[in-house]
């Protein structure tokens, strides 16, 4: 292996830990919009985690679908979000979906540290 691919290789976070940082992203999420967080910072987390969600994704074949629709989903929350982030109700949803995320790639960071 050349240098550069080692390097590579080794810069690489392990799966489990790039799950468990998107856990934690979508509970920012929450937790950003709960304090009334700028809409441009929030749009700006939208897309970080929607980054994180398709490194992962290629990464994992089987949590692939599950970040497919995660990139899908936060990718909708972001472009209706200057249209609706005013709205208590739709901040009220998105808050409930990502603290509902957060748990779910919780899980699933534990599930796959232990196989």
């Amino acid at each position: 292996m050349s240098k550069d691919g080692a390097r590579e290789s080794q810069q690489v976070e392990p799966l489990e830990q790039q799950l468990a940082a998107i856990a934690a992203q979508f509970a920012e999420i929450a937790a950003a919009i709960e304090r009334g967080r700028s809409d441009k910072g929030v749009a700006e987390a939208f897309t970080q985690i929607q980054n994180a969600c398709g490194t992962a994704g290629k990464r994992s074949s089987g949590s692939q679908t599950l970040l497919a629709n995660m990139t899908t989903a936060v990718e909708t929350w972001r472009t209706v979000w200057p249209r609706l982030g005013h709205q208590r109700e739709f901040r009220q949803a998105v808050v409930r979906e990502a603290n509902m995320w957060a748990r779910r790639f919780e899980e699933l960071a534990k599930s796959t540290a232990r196989s």
